[in-house]
């Protein structure tokens, strides 16, 4: 009997954890309210797997957090035309999106914050008309794009800092237009993409300056690579970090750490210094766990870095 009881318990057991992790809806699913996300564990128990599509548009729409079990999107996710959205916190299980990841038309998103486990994207990333968005730092995890970029009329938008990381190699159209503060867009995976020999379709302009012709971007690249020839430490890191970085001439130079809302929490330098390589070590015991950008200020530009302090270290 007791046998009996105990292979009953562990196919139950069984049954529990299949029913926990599982595909499901491979025609897609749209929602249009908060109520239909907040039901959404409820009425998809154990749905973590989405064959299909997700589209998220609904004028009441304040947070995604009837999303935290969805882990992988076959199809594509669309967030568009949320009036309320300021964030996508509620998806910082998702790791992989298969089709397109397209956020469009939401006047009210600030940030990706949400979207910083994700490291692939199959088909195309689509940023357009996002009036509020200030940065994709969130997007710092992201490692591969599939076939396109669009990253178009999003006004308050500054840098393309957080998709540093990605693989560009399979794009096939490059378009960056219509952000008018866009001035950062020479970060290494922009800079490699377009110092290779592409027959792509490659439209940049009415971006702020040094953003605004593939010409200008591809300058930012060359000098920062003349200024900087080493400038980094590993990330994520603990409670010291090590930069060195090399001048090609001599310089004023101004080092500082920001957090994500722009205040400065340390200046590392702040001095004139000769020709030659410099290596500054911080110890950053008293900065909470976050991203943080490093920014190096010379007399011919400037080079900035993301670094990830990890919890408990």
């Amino acid at each position: 009997m007791k046998r009996f009881m105990l292979l009953t318990m562990l196919a139950f057991c069984g049954n529990l954890n299949n029913a926990m992790a599982q595909s499901c809806l491979p025609d897609g699913i749209t929602f249009t309210s908060q109520s239909e996300i907040d039901n959404f564990p409820l009425n998809y128990p154990g749905c973590n797997e989405l064959n299909g599509y997700i589209t998220i548009s609904g004028f009441d729409i304040t947070n995604l957090e009837g999303l935290k079990n969805v882990i992988s999107i076959e199809g594509d996710l669309n967030v568009k035309s949320n009036m309320c959205l300021t964030d996508l916190k509620g998806l910082e299980n998702l790791k992989s999106v298969n089709g397109d990841l397209s956020i469009r038309r939401n006047s009210s998103m600030t940030s990706f914050s949400g979207l910083n486990n994700v490291t692939s994207i199959g088909g195309s990333l689509l940023i357009v008309t996002n009036y509020k968005l200030r940065d994709v730092t969130d997007l710092y995890n992201l490692q591969s794009i599939g076939n396109r970029i669009w990253i178009w009329n999003n006004p308050y938008l500054t840098s393309l800092e957080g998709l540093d990381n990605a693989d560009l190699g399979g794009i096939t159209d490059l378009r960056i237009m219509y952000n008018e503060r866009l001035s950062t867009c020479e970060i290494p995976s922009i800079c490699d993409y377009l110092s290779g020999d592409t027959d792509t379709t490659i439209l940049i302009s009415d971006n702020a300056a040094a953003c605004n012709s593939v010409e200008e971007i591809q300058n930012a690249c060359v000098q920062l690579e003349s200024i900087v020839t080493f400038f980094g430490t590993a990330n994520p890191y603990g409670q010291q970090i090590v930069f060195k970085y090399t001048l090609a001439e001599d310089s004023p130079v101004k080092l500082q750490i920001f957090d994500r809302m722009g205040r400065e929490m340390a200046t590392l330098v702040d001095q004139y210094q000769t020709k030659g390589t410099y290596i500054i070590e911080f110890n950053n015991g008293s900065l909470a766990a976050g991203i943080y950008l490093c920014v190096l200020n010379t007399s011919q530009g400037k080079q900035t870095i993301k670094l990830l302090k990890v919890t408990g270290q």
